[in-house]
């Protein structure tokens, strides 16, 4: 009755302003965007609040020629600006490209660029004359990188050094991107680290157990393929998905390395404990080398799905002995229960499971924490949004102990500074920290009462990363996630990953919301 009507009333007015504070909000950013991300986002937005604003006016019968008019043509001024503004940045883009193709020195920045002129190409409908003017650069570097990836298939250890994202079917997501930040953040961000690879995880789920092995009911002889074992478990309906993943976990226990794996791995985890004591002075020359192993599945971290922390990380790992058990262990962990699950839910199965393991000096982190390039829960592009603690990052990024935030407004030159900047400080009372009376693992521990309530991050420190993050986020052409550790005085970057906003924004438009109609964008998409 007149109470539904009220209420329907108040909803079109509360659309109609959220929908112009989103035109407004989109007008100020499209014609100044510097990333494609920075059109299709907002003007995603307007459109979707759009769309419901419309439906709710057609449900009451009360639609009003001239105020959809009006509201029409809102929209039709944010897809001319948005079409303005992406062709000015494929002009920008395909300059670019023009400059740095031969260039050795800058192929990284070459890849990211050829990745942003390919998703504003799908938005533009471009001619097939256009296209083929980028395609006929972009085949030689496809065709490099194919090379590339062919030298180093059968290697079961790599190193930063030999390749970035072009190795992501050899080595997955994690890792390529930890190596990409070696190529285009700048030497000497990333901890030593080195990947064990994707073909020495295959060749032991191609091997054979060397016993029998029982679990719930089901025995299987000795010689049966590793790969035949986990796929068998992973059938049976009479299991739940933690019976499942216990039972492949303690499979995996059972498993010995060939010895030609284990060498490799071995010689690469040396050659970083030695550059580890040459950086020591005399007085540390008995210093421990702790790794830290996680998984890098061809799942995690990608740039259409970053499904962060669904594998398990091990810290403080010391010695040949535990690197080879903490490295099936990390392998075993691509079937967690939430792993399986997930699977499940996205129609995948073991035959799927790929991608490497990095091996990574610890940081002895003494304030840690996560930098995003845009705000998220606010919808907004134009702030870097930081949570920084003490401690050892697996507090900040658990959620486990206080962190201080740091909201950054995208103004001036963020790699020189100043910054515009608001600093909540949080009451850091623990923090994370080594567990020296085990030799191993992280405990909680207390802060020091004069600690607690200062800022983390002290002004020189929050401008260099968020220098390094916006140099980042300009390479990558999206908005990033980075996970960071200062030691000291040093910062170290310990992840990246994509924020998990911009492709599904824009499969969202290409599909749903096509800046232009019958192109040639639909069609390819």
């Amino acid at each position: 009755g007149k109470l539904a009507e009220a209420y329907l009333l108040k909803v079109v007015l509360e659309s109609e302003n959220k929908f112009l504070t989103a035109c407004s909000k989109a007008q100020q950013i499209i014609p100044f965007a510097q990333h494609p991300f920075e059109v299709v986002m907002p003007r995603l937005e307007a459109i979707r609040i759009f769309d419901v604003l419309n439906n709710v006016i057609a449900s009451i019968g009360s639609i009003i020629p001239d105020e959809k008019k009006i509201l029409s043509d809102d929209i039709d001024r944010i897809n001319e600006i948005s079409l303005l503004s992406l062709r000015k940045l494929r002009d920008e883009i395909f300059k670019k490209i023009s400059e740095l193709v031969g260039s050795i020195e800058k192929k990284e920045f070459l890849r990211h660029l050829f990745r942003q002129i390919n998703r504003v190409d799908l938005l533009l409908g471009t001619s097939p004359e256009d296209l083929e003017k980028i395609k006929k650069h972009q085949k030689k570097f496809e065709l490099e990188d194919k090379m590339l990836c062919e030298k180093l298939a059968d290697k079961f250890a790599l190193k930063p050094q030999q390749g970035a994202l072009e190795l992501v079917p050899l080595i997955g997501w994690k890792a390529a991107n930890l190596a990409e930040l070696d190529m285009v953040g700048g030497e000497g961000l990333i901890p030593s680290w080195f990947v064990v690879t994707d073909k020495a995880f295959q060749t032991v789920l191609q091997s054979r157990i060397k016993e029998n092995f029982s679990a719930a009911g089901e025995t299987f002889n000795k010689e049966t393929l590793v790969t035949e074992v986990i796929d068998k478990t992973l059938i049976r309906a009479d299991l739940s998905n933690r019976d499942k993943s216990s039972i492949i976990k303690n499979l995996w226990e059972t498993i010995s390395l060939p010895d030609e794996i284990k060498n490799e791995v071995i010689e690469a985890y040396h050659e970083i404990e030695k550059e580890f004591l040459a950086s020591k002075s005399e007085k540390e020359k008995d210093a421990k080398l702790y790794v830290a192993i996680r998984s890098s599945s061809c799942e995690e971290d990608a740039e259409i799905a970053a499904r962060a922390g669904e594998f398990e990380t091990y810290l403080f790992i010391n010695g040949e002995e535990l690197l080879i058990q903490y490295l099936k262990r990390t392998w075993s962990g691509l079937w967690t229960e939430r792993a399986i699950h997930n699977r499940n839910v996205f129609g995948s199965t073991s035959i799927g499971t790929k991608g490497g393991v990095i091996v990574q000096r610890i940081v002895w982190s003494r304030i840690s924490g996560v930098l995003q390039t845009i705000n998220v829960p606010k919808k907004d592009l134009k702030e870097i949004v930081i949570n920084a603690g003490l401690g050892l990052g697996e507090g900040v990024v658990s959620g486990a102990v206080a962190a201080d935030q740091i909201i950054v407004v995208k103004e001036g030159n963020l790699e020189r500074g100043p910054l515009k900047f608001n600093y909540i400080t949080a009451d850091k009372n623990e923090q994370v920290v080594f567990n020296k009376n085990a030799g191993y693992g992280t405990v909680l521990s207390s802060t020091l009462y004069h600690q607690r309530f200062r800022p983390a991050l002290e002004y020189v420190e929050l401008c260099e990363l968020v220098s390094v993050a916006s140099k980042l986020e300009s390479a990558y052409g999206y908005p990033i996630d980075i996970e960071f550790g200062i030691e000291g005085t040093k910062l170290w970057l310990l992840q990246v990953r994509p924020v998990a906003t911009f492709l599904p924004a824009l499969n969202e438009t290409l599909k749903k919301y096509p800046l232009v109609k019958n192109s040639e964008s639909q069609r390819r998409n």
